[in-house]
């Protein structure tokens, strides 16, 4: 009876090893300026911290319109919520335009940003094309609102 929790805590290791060794897949697309990620894979504990490397690096370079692609993200954690909610407030406070949307939601993934109340603050989008043509109009009604009168 004894040998259960030791088998049990280390395969428990082994697959902590596994998730640390994992990184998460992100693929890069520049038009005009609106900067389109697809990300393609689990953005949990381990994959998430590489991911808000990455926007936190577009941000501070200017980049602030920024749709990211989820189609290929079959699950996202509270880590990964965390990361996605600190670089929206980060892309808005750096431009008065500036914004993060989504597209592609898994439903496993859209239930946890409907869950979690984040569909209420992300703009969300069923396909990528959807997405732009949004963040497209909504950057042309800040330059309208933003001319001296």
């Amino acid at each position: 009876m004894s040998f259960a929790p030791q088998l049990m805590r280390s395969s428990c290791t082994d697959q902590l090893c596994r998730q640390k060794e994992r990184t998460v897949d992100i693929y890069e697309q520049k038009q005009d300026d609106i900067c389109v990620l697809r990300v393609g894979s689990p953005i949990d504990s381990s994959t998430s911290p590489e991911l808000g490397a990455k926007l936190e690096k577009l941000i501070d370079a200017g980049t602030v319109h920024l749709i990211l692609d989820l189609d290929g993200v079959p699950y996202i954690s509270s880590a990964g919520l965390r990361v996605l909610s600190l670089a929206l407030k980060a892309a808005r406070n750096r431009a008065t335009d500036g914004d993060l949307y989504l597209a592609g939601l898994s439903s496993t993934v859209a239930y946890a940003f409907r869950i979690s109340g984040f569909d209420q603050v992300f703009c969300v989008y069923d396909t990528i094309e959807e997405a732009k043509a949004a963040m497209a109009a909504s950057r042309a009604l800040h330059r309208d609102t933003d001319l001296p009168s």
